[in-house]
């Protein structure tokens, strides 16, 4: 009942509105107790209403409606009055707004899941980049956007109405084998729909591909067919719009006084309905035709009257094209003074519409900056606090792995100072701890088995601190050696072999060069076809220089000195004829 009572308001502004516009300020919305969304959806619906016959007061509308939408935090209603908001500035070329209010209404439907109205922003922002800036690459990005979350939806309708679109980019590309195909397909999907609507506008359509291929019988053919559905279903504009065609084929064809049969048929649809921006095109074009042949009075009664109309409504395009209009038909009948005036109208026009695109082309690319900005900040903040999460945990890894070797090392100590009374124990506690040792490493393996390059890096990292760490054990053990009594320095030399044999890592460096070989196999392979010299172990050094491991750790790592591994890198240089300025991980990081 409410929403009755609401439309029958709306009617009745409907009607105050068209006598005068003072009357803005008089709405009556005591009815509302409160703030609420029949309220929000009447300011909506007002806006709806004016779209097509007061944009000013639409907007007016629609603003109230998108305030308050916003103070009682409805998503649903912030997202279509954001995107009415849009349709509103798109309507009056105002683009900048007009992508702003869109994308916010995108964000919000995305955000709720809501795919089928965010499929719609998206084929209208294809609309707004196609039809005032021609920007064909942003055009298809929207549209094959909208297209996919058609697809994902199953939502045919919406499929039909993308594949429509895009037939229209192609058309304007003049591609019309391309645009053909779309045109078709969107016409099979409305056929399998019974949606006469769309169906009628694919044949149409199509009738244009066909008189831009100037085969006149099988656009006409198709032009009869489309405005026969048009006058069954009361679709007024599109029938107005067949009309339209129809004449041009006759015009073609030489059927001039046919032809204008059509055209009033379409002016009197245009005006009688008030298609504004319809009625200036097709003013435009009879213009054109009277003076095409020769009959220079009509031809100036219809570019005035375009003329005039285009610039009430501050339409720029048909103001410039009426005025060269003009100007012609003024040439033509000797009066060169007001012909130069009015085609020095038409330049400044011109002028004016160049400017304002540069304009708009700033505006859209400031946009599309910022929104790139943004989502690169983004995607930078998520990707800083997933390396500081990966960071804590290699971090924790690390600690609690040096306090286990600190551990190992006090033990030692201890089983030094207590000699031979703690001989066995030392003994058992040494098994004990290597057994143990042993097994972790084992864990260590089948854990890096399953990780990535990443895993590679810390498993060599461990390789390295643990090499180093027993290196710098075995020199203490070798100067404690030297301090002791004969029996100690004896038990010492067996130690100090046990950790020689510990620092080899021969059971370890073959894990590790086994799971190098796995996780490279590929860049090998392209390694080898690339460069086919290589040996085994140069061909290991570019896996470990693509792990960005440093030459002291790539020395540690296979327990040799850096030195070694530099004439290694540089042998590698040589064989892959890489130049002293370019870094040699990144080269191999191309590969």
């Amino acid at each position: 009942m409410k929403r009755i009572i609401v439309t029958f308001l709306i009617f009745s502004c409907s009607v105050a509105f068209a006598f005068s516009q003072d009357s803005v300020s008089q709405i009556d919305t005591s009815f509302f107790n409160e703030d609420s969304l029949d309220k929000v959806y009447y300011f909506f619906d007002l806006a709806k209403n004016f779209k097509n016959t007061n944009l000013d007061l639409a907007v007016f509308y629609n603003k109230k409606a998108l305030k308050l939408a916003n103070r009682i935090k409805s998503p649903e209603a912030c997202a279509l009055t954001n995107e009415l908001m849009g349709e509103l500035f798109q309507k009056g070329n105002n683009l900048q707004p007009s992508i702003n209010y869109y994308l916010i209404s995108a964000r919000i439907y995305e955000n709720n899941n809501n795919l089928k109205k965010l499929a719609g922003v998206y084929s209208k922002l294809g609309e707004l980049y196609f039809g005032d800036n021609f920007n064909l690459e942003k055009s298809h990005t929207y549209y094959d956007k909208a297209l996919g979350l058609g697809i994902k939806t199953d939502n045919k309708d919406l499929i039909a109405e993308i594949y429509n679109r895009i037939g229209g980019v192609f058309f304007y590309q003049a591609n019309y084998d391309e645009s053909l195909q779309y045109y078709l397909k969107a016409y099979d999907l409305w056929e399998t729909l019974n949606n006469q609507e769309g169906i009628a506008r694919s044949l149409n359509n199509i009738g244009e591909i066909y008189r831009k291929k100037n085969n006149l019988i099988l656009a006409y053919d198709y032009y009869r067919k489309s405005l026969e559905i048009n006058q069954t279903i009361g679709a007024v504009r599109q029938t107005a719009v067949n009309y339209e065609n129809i004449g041009m084929i006759k015009s073609a064809e030489g059927n001039t006084a046919e032809a204008f049969e059509y055209y009033q048929k379409s002016l009197n649809i245009y005006s009688e309905n008030s298609f504004v921006d319809d009625k200036l095109q097709i003013l435009i074009l009879m213009g054109k035709e009277y003076l095409k042949i020769n009959l220079n009075e009509k031809a100036l009664k219809y570019f005035t009257e375009a003329y005039n109309a285009s610039k009430k409504n501050n339409d720029l395009d048909k103001q410039a094209e009426s005025s060269l209009g003009l100007s012609n038909v003024l040439e033509k009948v000797g009066d060169y003074k007001n012909s130069l005036h009015y085609y020095r109208i038409h330049s400044q026009t011109n002028d004016s519409i160049v400017a304002k695109q540069k304009i708009d082309q700033m505006a859209i690319m400031q946009i599309n900056f910022l929104n790139d900005l943004n989502t690169k900040e983004l995607e930078i903040k998520e990707n800083q606090i997933s390396l500081y999460e990966k960071q804590q945990r290699i971090d924790l890894i690390n600690f609690r792995f040096m306090v286990f070797v600190v551990l190992v090392i006090i033990i030692a100590a201890v089983l030094i100072v207590v000699r031979q009374r703690l001989q066995a124990k030392e003994d058992k506690l040494i098994r004990h701890k290597n057994l143990e040792l042993h097994k972790t490493q084992q864990e260590l393996m089948q854990t890096e088995l399953k990780s990535k390059d990443s895993d590679l890096v810390n498993f060599a990292l461990h390789l390295i601190q643990k090499n180093n760490l027993l290196s710098h054990l075995k020199e203490d053990l070798k100067k404690l050696a030297q301090e002791t009594d004969d029996e100690t320095s004896k038990r010492l030399r067996e130690l100090i072999m046990h950790l020689k044999q510990s620092l080899q890592l021969d059971k370890e460096k073959k894990e590790f060069q086994n799971k190098v070989d796995r996780n490279y196999a590929e860049f090998f392979s392209r390694l080898k076809n690339k460069y086919p010299s290589l040996t085994k172990n140069e061909e290991r050094l570019c896996a470990m220089l693509r792990l960005n491991l440093s030459s002291k750790e790539i020395a540690s790592l296979n327990n040799t000195s850096v030195k070694a591994v530099e004439m290694g890198r540089y042998r590698l240089r040589k064989k892959c004829g890489i130049e002293n300025n370019q870094e040699l991980s990144a080269f191999l990081n191309m590969i």
